[in-house]
């Protein structure tokens, strides 16, 4: 029996951390911030950041507010069971990641861009 209680356990922390990634996908898809996220579904920033890292569970009424707010389908957000492994999410996290990553350069390099324009126009 504890066996069966520990896959029963692994398999709902799976398919939450499945879900997180489709969450955390789908709000760097729309642009969105946590924070922007958690206010227009009327959560915290906390609440958001534990959905996407799989450490929450998720309410229908909170799926439908996510999927509003995101401008998706509710079934967007929750795994097909064909696609979706621990394999693919790892990777699907790592490519979310990348492109937190490389927003994050763009938006250094457009900050710098703006403080040489701006040291050009002083000098000049």
């Amino acid at each position: 029996m504890r066996e069966q209680e520990h896959r029963a356990k692994a398999l709902v922390e799976d398919q939450r951390i499945l879900i997180g990634t489709l969450i955390r996908a789908a709000r760097m898809d729309a642009g969105m911030s946590q924070e922007t996220l958690a206010d227009a579904v009327g959560l915290t920033r906390v609440s958001i950041c534990n959905l996407e890292g799989g450490r929450q569970g998720l309410s229908v009424d909170v799926l439908l507010r996510l999927s509003d707010a995101l401008s998706v389908e509710p079934a967007d957000l929750l795994p097909d069971g064909d696609t979706y492994t621990p394999a693919t999410v790892r990777l699907r996290g790592m490519v979310v990641a990348q492109r937190a990553e490389l927003a994050s350069l763009r938006s250094t390099v457009a900050n710098v861009r703006r403080a040489v324009g701006r040291r050009r126009n002083n000098d000049e």
